[in-house]
C-alpha cells in the first residue's frame, strides 16, 4: 500500500513510526544505562524523566491543539499568519515548561527535603527546568508537523533524539564507566535539545520559518483557552501511569521504581495499539458522525487485536524482553508485565469513550469520569506499592476496571441516543471571531 506522505494516513502514519522510534530508543537507552549504572541510580533516573513528562503534559495547556486549530481549520494560506502563530505557541511552551518544571523542583525539594538528586544537586535542577521547556517544544512540533500534513518529519526529530544519548551511554559502558543519576539525564537531556533542533531545520526548509520571540499576553491567553479542554482530557488520561513512578520513589524506594518502570514501559508498548486507534477512531466519527457506533466497535475489535499480539509476545517472552535490562529484572519485573498485559481491555474501552466524547463535545465529562477513574487507579497501585511488583501490577488492572466499566457504559448509552449530526467541538464552539484574529496577531 502506497501513501502519500503529506495525505492523512501518511502523515498519521509518520508520527506513529516516529513515537515507535523514540519507544524503541528510549528501551535501549535504559538497557545501557543499566548496564553503566546501579540499580538504585537507574530508579532515580527514571523518577525524574517521568516527572519531566509530567511536566510536559502539564505545561503544553492545549497550545498544540490551539496551533493545529489556527493553522489549519482557520486555513489562512499567509504564510506570516502561520508564522506568528507558530512564534506565539513556541514562547508559550517554552515559558509554561520553564515554570512548570521550576515548580516541579521545588516540590521535589521540599518532599525529599534534598535526599533526591534532583533536589541536591543546583545543576541537575537547573537542567530539569531547561530540559523541561525543550521537551514541551519538542511535542508542539508534532502538532506543527501534523498541521502541515509533515507528520513524516517527526521521525527525523525522534531517530536524532534517541541515537546520541544512546551513543554516549553504550561507548561509557563498553569501556566499563559507571554513570551517576546526573550523568544519564543529562545524557536523555542532550536527545530533547537535538530534537528541538532538528525541528527548527525541518521548518525552516519546508516552510522558511525562523523563530522569534512573540510575548503578547493577549494571544497566549487565547491560545490556552481555545486548547485547553483538549489537554486536560489527556492530562487525564496520561497522569495515572506519569505518577506512578515518581510517588513510588518516594514512598517505597528507587529500586522499586526501575524494576516497576521496566515493566510498564513494555507495557506501554502494548497500549500504545488502543492509543493510535484511538486517533483514527476519532477522526472517523467527526468525519462521518452516523457511523460512530460502527466505527466504535472496529475500532474497539482492531486495539484488541494488535495489542493481542503484542500482548502475546509479552506473555511468552517477558524475562527474555527484560533480560535485556539485566537478570534482576527479569527475575523480578517479568510476572508483573505479564499481569499488565490484562490491562488491555479497560484501556482500550477508555481509549475509544474518550474519542467518542472528543467528537461529541463531551470534554467535561470524559475529564470528570477519569478523574475518578485515575484516582480509583493510582490509590490502588499506591496501597500495593509497599508489597511488591506483582501486586502492583494485579492492583493496576484491577483498579482500571472501574474506569473501563463506565467507559463502556457511557459508549453504549452515547452512541445509543447519538444523533446524525455532531456539534462542532468545544474549543471551536467556543472560539470567536475575535479569538481568531487575536491568534492570527490581527488585532
Amino acid at each position: 500500500m502506497r501513501l502519500p506522505a503529506n495525505s492523512l494516513a501518511g502523515s498519521s502514519l509518520g508520527l506513529l513510526v516516529g513515537k515507535l522510534l523514540q519507544m524503541g530508543g528510549g528501551f535501549i537507552f535504559w538497557i545501557a544505562a543499566a548496564r553503566t549504572a546501579s540499580t538504585t541510580t537507574v530508579g532515580v533516573t527514571a523518577a525524574m524523566v517521568s516527572g519531566l513528562m509530567l511536566c510536559v503534559q502539564i505545561a503544553l495547556l492545549g497550545v498544540g491543539a490551539a496551533t493545529t486549530i489556527l493553522i489549519h481549520r482557520h486555513n489562512s494560506a499567509e504564510p506570516s499568519a502561520h508564522h506568528r502563530t507558530i512564534d506565539d505557541a513556541v514562547s508559550f511552551v517554552l515559558l509554561s515548561g520553564a515554570a512548570v518544571g521550576a515548580a516541579y523542583v521545588g516540590i521535589a525539594v521540599w518532599v525529599t527535603q534534598g535526599n533526591q538528586t534532583l533536589a541536591s544537586d543546583p545543576g541537575v535542577d537547573l537542567l530539569f527546568i531547561v530540559a523541561s521547556a525543550f521537551a514541551t517544544v519538542g511535542v508542539l512540533l508534532d502538532q506543527v508537523s501534523l498541521a502541515f500534513s509533515r507528520g513524516w518529519q517527526s521521525t527525523s526529530r525522534y531517530l536524532a533524539s534517541v541515537a546520541l544519548p544512546i551513543a554516549i551511554v553504550w561507548v561509557i559502558a563498553l569501556q566499563g564507566g559507571k554513570l551517576s543519576a546526573a550523568d544519564l539525564f543529562l545524557a536523555w537531556s542532550i536527545g530533547t535539545f537535538v530534537a528541538v533542533g532538528v525541528g527548527a531545520l525541518q521548518l525552516r526548509r519546508s516552510r522558511a520559518y525562523h523563530y522569534r520571540p512573540r510575548f503578547a499576553l493577549t494571544r497566549m491567553r487565547n491560545l490556552a483557552r481555545i486548547g485547553f479542554p483538549m489537554q486536560l482530557l489527556t492530562l487525564v488520561e496520561r497522569a495515572p501511569a506519569l505518577l506512578v513512578p515518581v510517588l513510588v520513589s518516594v514512598i517505597v524506594s528507587p529500586t522499586t521504581t526501575a524494576l516497576w518502570y521496566a515493566a510498564w514501559m513494555a507495557a506501554w508498548a502494548i497500549f500504545t495499539a488502543p492509543v493510535a486507534v484511538g486517533l483514527a477512531h476519532f477522526a472517523e466519527i467527526v468525519k462521518d458522525p452516523g457511523s460512530a457506533a460502527q466505527r466504535t466497535s472496529e475500532a474497539i475489535r482492531s486495539a484488541l487485536l494488535f495489542g493481542g499480539i503484542l500482548g502475546m509476545v509479552a506473555l511468552v517472552a517477558a524475562p527474555q524482553i527484560l533480560g535485556l535490562l539485566g537478570p534482576q529484572y527479569a527475575e523480578q519485573s517479568a510476572t508483573a508485565l505479564r499481569i499488565l498485559v490484562l490491562g488491555l481491555l479497560p484501556f482500550t474501552l477508555v481509549q475509544s469513550y474518550d474519542a467518542v466524547c472528543r467528537a461529541q463535545s463531551r470534554l467535561k465529562e470524559a475529564v470528570t469520569v477519569g478523574m475518578v477513574g485515575g484516582t480509583i487507579l493510582l490509590s490502588s497501585v499506591l496501597l500495593a506499592a509497599p508489597h511488591g511488583l506483582t501486586p502492583m501490577a494485579w492492583a493496576w488492572v484491577i483498579g482500571s476496571i472501574p474506569w473501563g466499566t463506565c467507559a463502556a457504559i457511557r459508549i453504549r448509552q452515547l452512541l445509543g441516543s447519538a444523533s446524525h449530526e455532531v456539534p462542532p467541538p468545544d474549543h471551536i464552539r467556543n472560539t470567536t471571531k475575535s479569538d481568531v484574529d487575536l491568534l492570527r496577531g490581527k488585532s
